[in-house]
């Protein structure tokens, strides 16, 4: 079920008994809630490895170029699988070395089997001689929460040829200077758990009006967007990316964590022990979301596998 911020805030209003804005605003209520999130929350999902926050972004190699950059969103910058992209479509993986087995195949180049993270990079190894691409999959960081007209904007119509989505609304002052190429922005569905439809796109071009216009990249609109979706300032979302099973666990601990704020420490707990029977319940149903063990693949073809013949 959508959840908006509108609707966290006034849950959160409610069972705080927070009554309006003089007291604590909602961009306040909102910050806290990204508190309860990221700091509570992205923990539970992220840590069942159950398939709810990943993405992927598919990076085309250079010849003799072994590293490159990490997914920037990507929840405290792990990944969780890479793989070649192969001609056919099918993906071959890649065996993660340990760092202090790098040294062992450093220098070398040919076609890529391993790989390790270094800082903020991706390294391959050997290093690839063709212009191949890598898939990695990375579970990504949910967005800021913003209100409707601010940096989120809802989509009333959409030019699949010329890329633009239009809305209600004055184009943000980010947008307007899009001839930088460094402004993006995201697409977030209403439905499933406000899930990201595609992130980063660069923007190309923007008209102010009734409705505004923005465009954006190269690549296609995804087929899946609808009317009534979300175009947003990258980073931010006007809707809570949670399983609904988690709505009320948010809207609970933030709650519980204004209270503290305020010294009603006996609302607080009783609030944040509602929060942590939420997030317990969730953890139970959603340990094995795919209820089939999954199939276990060995790359055989691991340099350190292959070193020893």
């Amino acid at each position: 079920m959508l959840l908006t911020t509108s609707d966290l805030v006034t849950a959160v209003r409610r069972k705080g008994q927070i009554p309006d804005a003089s007291d604590y605003t909602d961009a306040e209520i909102l910050a806290e809630a990204d508190d309860v999130i990221s700091g509570r929350l992205t923990e539970v999902i992220a840590g069942l490895s159950n398939g709810f926050y990943v993405r992927y972004l598919d990076i085309t190699m250079v010849a003799a170029t072994a590293r490159y950059a990490l997914p920037t969103r990507s929840v405290a910058d792990t990944v969780e699988h890479v793989a070649v992209l192969q001609s056919d479509g099918t993906e071959r993986p890649l065996s993660r070395l340990r760092n202090s087995d790098a040294m062992y195949v450093t220098g070398s180049s040919g076609t890529p089997y391993n790989y390790t993270i270094e800082g903020a990079d991706l390294l391959l190894y050997p290093a690839p001689t063709t212009a191949e691409t890598i898939r990695v999959r990375y579970q990504i960081r949910r967005a800021k929460l913003t209100s409707i007209g601010t940096n989120a904007f809802a989509i009333t119509a959409a030019n699949y040829g010329a890329r633009t989505v239009s809305f209600v609304g004055t184009v943000p002052t980010t947008w307007t200077t899009y001839s930088t190429m460094t402004t993006k922005l995201d697409l977030i569905g209403r439905e499933a758990g406000s899930v990201y439809l595609d992130v980063d796109r660069v923007v190309t071009s923007y008209t102010q009006g009734s409705p505004s216009t923005v465009g954006s990249s190269a690549t296609a609109l995804p087929a899946t967007m609808l009317i009534g979706d979300y175009v947003t300032v990258a980073g931010y979302t006007p809707v809570v990316q949670l399983p609904d099973e988690l709505h009320a666990a948010l809207a609970n601990a933030t709650a519980a964590a204004i209270l503290g704020q305020r010294g009603f420490t006996q609302g607080m707990q009783t609030l944040d022990a509602f929060a942590a029977r939420d997030i317990e319940a969730y953890s139970r149903m959603a340990a094995q979301r795919v209820k089939n063990a999954p199939v276990t693949f060995v790359n055989r073809n691991s340099m350190l596998r292959l070193r020893g013949r």
